[in-house]
């Protein structure tokens, strides 16, 4: 409330990167530089390991080893059959210790399970987007969480 505006947060999840914005201080420019590394998904989402950038799997390591070679990870992952780095393997080897590998792997994944479809509509001259966050259960049957029209 001691914003200017004011600004009572609804204390739930985020549901958009952009609800970053909300918090002081944080600015567009800071913003800007974090959206590609970010996303706003519920809690019991994992990380694809297999898809993550470079830069995110080194934030979960700890170490900087994958973002530093954005090209070599997308040559192997072009090369590898499947999954590259594979997560009780390559990735499991980035971290400094057996320990910190264990704080995180139950966060971790090799496959996806939420997706995000952005769908550009035309009607008669008005034109807009809209942004479905969805979620493919284990059987394959795949169902909306949420839209929204947001630029995000």
């Amino acid at each position: 409330m001691g914003q200017n505006p004011a600004y009572l947060p609804p204390n739930t999840y985020i549901t958009s990167t952009t609800e970053l914005l909300a918090l002081p201080g944080f600015g567009r420019e800071r913003y800007l530089k974090l959206a590609p590394f970010v996303t706003a998904l519920p809690p019991e989402a994992k990380l694809n390991v297999c898809s993550a950038s470079g830069m995110v799997l080194d934030a979960y390591t700890g170490q900087r080893s994958f973002g530093l070679d954005p090209e070599g990870l997308a040559k192997n992952r072009a090369s590898a059959n499947g999954c590259f780095p594979k997560k009780t393997s390559e990735y499991k080897q980035a971290f400094a210790s057996p320990a910190a590998f264990t704080t995180v792997d139950g966060k971790l994944a090799e496959t996806s399970s939420y997706f995000r479809l952005t769908s550009h509509v035309t009607i008669g001259s008005a034109e807009f987007n809209l942004y479905s966050l969805l979620y493919r259960e284990g059987t394959g049957t795949v169902r909306p969480l949420l839209r929204s029209y947001a630029s995000d």
